[in-house]
């Protein structure tokens, strides 16, 4: 079988790290199933948007333009099917998405020469590769299955008074399958009359911090907290910063990292000028997925207070590296909790979640950290995920 992936998100020159767990589920399924052929396109994402108020990001996405060029390559298993393209939108007219179908086509058609006809196209969440997806689909007459992942569902620049923009409701109305990470993700869908919508969850690597027998920190006076979230109003780190604030206090030897970047970073790296945590809590700002594995190795407790999440993979990552967490309850959180493996708060508490910090810090040794990855394992281990993603694409196939 030939599966054709289209990712919204893909890690890129500008974001790292953005889209990197739609990377490791291709290539993970790709070498789980070697008999299958699987081709990703890609076109360069969040650098190739052309954004002509912001003349930093402007310089930087044709200074790339300029330098890159197409390329096919083969990599863990997948046919790569690189064809960089600058974005801007289709009202402009010529160029934007419509050269970007145009490249898709031609991607679709080298992918057909080099691993046979397609049988399955998956867009992998709705803006803009469902939509893609959904231009493929009738380009090809295959069929494809659009996986969600954007959460809040929709995001607000996709409504249009009160309705799906079409490009989203395009994709959504022609997709023979529909999955969403989570069932909150899968009701939020719901809402706008698709009712057949199954739910796939992310799939969690056995691989990540495999090595996992000397990562207990001996040092028993200082205690690191870790957070992985973009810097952005939804993640509240405005509410765990004063939570620290209060907790740091207190205790002289608790530190707070944060990992991601956003609109706030100004904004929130004034607010802990103010409390006074410039020696405590560190901004590290965006890091390779590759990379991040030893910052959770290196802490103690990972915490993430959103509003909203539509799976949590961070928590997974955390609890695969025997760390418990603290956490709103978003995403797949109150199923982990439920497992001991951390503490929820409610959302905007910040009394709550410093009692939480001072909870975790106080019982810790109570947090195995075997157990804590057997936990996470068995409920969204990879061969769980693998297997259904497989019985998907058979049944397209099939029909």
């Amino acid at each position: 079988m030939h599966i054709f992936h289209i990712p919204s998100w893909f890690p890129n020159e500008l974001k790292k790290s953005s889209g990197c767990f739609f990377k490791a589920q291709i290539e993970g399924f790709a070498t789980k199933f070697p008999e299958n052929r699987n081709s990703i396109f890609l076109w360069g994402h969040s650098i190739s948007i052309v954004q002509i108020r912001n003349l930093k990001q402007l310089i930087k996405t044709l200074t790339w333009r300029f330098k890159i060029t197409k390329k096919i390559y083969s990599k863990n298993g997948a046919l790569y099917l690189y064809s960089p393209s600058l974005i801007w939108p289709n009202k402009f007219g010529i160029g934007g998405y419509y050269k970007l179908k145009k490249s898709l086509i031609d991607s679709a058609n080298i992918a057909i020469n080099q691993n046979g006809k397609i049988d399955v196209i998956h867009g992998h969440a709705c803006y803009p590769g469902g939509y893609l997806a959904a231009l493929l689909s009738d380009a090809l007459n295959v069929p494809y299955i659009l996986s969600e992942h954007m959460g809040p569902f929709p995001f607000p620049v996709f409504m249009n008074g009160g309705k799906l923009n079409k490009n989203i409701k395009y994709a959504l109305d022609k997709a023979s399958i529909i999955t969403a990470v989570s069932e909150n993700l899968k009701n939020e869908i719901s809402r706008f009359g698709y009712k057949d919508i199954k739910v796939l969850h992310n799939p969690v690597s056995h691989n990540f911090c495999k090595n996992l027998v000397s990562t207990r920190k001996k040092d028993e006076k200082n205690f690191n907290f870790l957070c992985v979230a973009s810097l952005s109003e939804i993640k509240k780190l405005d509410i765990l910063i004063k939570s620290f604030s209060e907790l740091y206090k207190e205790n002289k030897f608790v530190t707070l990292q944060i990992i991601g970047a956003g609109p706030l970073f100004v904004e929130l790296k004034g607010l802990s000028n103010r409390l006074n945590l410039n020696k405590c809590l560190k901004f590290v700002g965006e890091v390779n997925y590759d990379e991040i594995q030893q910052y959770y190795l290196n802490s103690n407790c990972f915490v993430l207070v959103s509003e909203s999440e539509t799976f949590g993979l961070s928590f997974c990552e955390a609890l695969l590296c025997g760390k418990p967490i603290i956490s709103t309850p978003v995403g797949i959180a109150p199923d982990l909790i439920k497992r001991n493996c951390g503490v929820l708060v409610d959302i905007g508490d910040i009394k709550a979640l410093t009692n939480a910090m001072r909870f975790i810090i106080k019982n810790y040794s109570d947090y195995k950290p075997i157990t804590l990855r057997r936990n996470v394992l068995s409920l969204y281990g990879e061969e769980i995920y693998y297997k259904k993603l497989s019985r998907l694409y058979a049944g397209l196939n099939l029909n």
